[in-house]
């Protein structure tokens, strides 16, 4: 039976994957369902990146692939964001992929998953790629409970404290850090805030009031709509929303919902 829940007019996902978790089914992972959930659910675009990224060698034909997806999806809903292993040989060479193709919103990594520290020099050297060509770098801090991890594929802590001297290098350079709810609390998260362009979503931010406790920690227009789906069931976001509204408002949920966002990719503070 479906949830009845109140949505917002608009919203723009920025935390949704396509293709297969390499562990089990999802529902709702096939990417014509997930589109139609999305739309569904009032989203206008949704930050699509792909689950091959996680254990795939060959990241140009991971990201071929998402982006004939992303074309081929009702309506230009899904926006691409393209797959980066910084472990790999000639890395940067999918950064510069994605810039010429255009249609690429940025890139993402997952370094606890690829095992590369935030006070990496490629990290560094990632940062300034990106700031040049004009990309979002989304980083995810997790991608699923430690708890529940495949025993022979798992994932390193991420230690988010270098980050606050890596992102003041780069003053233009847009970053969201997704899955992050559990690794960055506060005062740290009030800290990382304030190092740049730095965006939250709320994918994992999970206890009660979490939401606007987040959003007072970082500023309510630093904080985004993340569903995580389909991981996730799309509705725990929205019930986040939810909970939240009397706390936040019209306007900050708006803020959360889709203007933040839509003001991050269109490049401006």
């Amino acid at each position: 039976m479906p949830f009845d829940i109140p949505r917002p007019g608009k919203l723009i996902d920025v935390n949704v994957f396509l293709d297969r978790w390499p562990f089990r089914r999802l529902p709702d992972d096939e990417t014509s369902n997930l589109v139609k959930k999305l739309r569904s659910q009032n989203v206008a675009q949704a930050l699509a990146g792909s689950f091959d990224s996680l254990l795939h060698r060959d990241l140009r034909a991971v990201n071929q692939r998402l982006l004939a997806a992303c074309q081929q999806a009702d309506g230009n809903i899904l926006r691409p964001m393209g797959a980066v292993n910084l472990t790999l040989p000639h890395w940067e060479q999918e950064v510069e992929d994605c810039a010429a193709s255009k249609e690429f919103a940025g890139v993402r990594i997952l370094p606890g998953w690829h095992h590369v520290p935030l006070d990496d020099g490629r990290m560094a050297a990632l940062c300034a790629l990106c700031e040049e060509k004009q990309l979002i770098l989304q980083i995810f801090a997790r991608l699923e409970d430690p708890r529940t991890t495949h025993p022979q594929f798992t994932s390193q802590p991420i230690d988010f404290k270098p980050a606050l001297e890596l992102f003041p290098r780069f003053p233009r350079l847009r970053v969201i850090l997704s899955n992050s709810g559990a690794e960055i609390r506060s005062p740290l998260t009030t800290q990382l805030a304030k190092c740049g362009q730095i965006y939250f979503d709320l994918s994992m931010v999970e206890q009660t009031g979490g939401v606007s406790a987040y959003a007072q920690a970082i500023s309510p227009e630093r904080l985004l709509f993340g569903s995580y789906f389909p991981f996730f069931y799309f509705e725990a976001s929205l019930l986040k929303l939810q909970e939240n509204e009397e706390t936040l408002g019209r306007h900050q949920i708006d803020l959360i919902a889709f203007k933040n966002a839509e003001r991050l990719l269109a490049g401006t503070l």
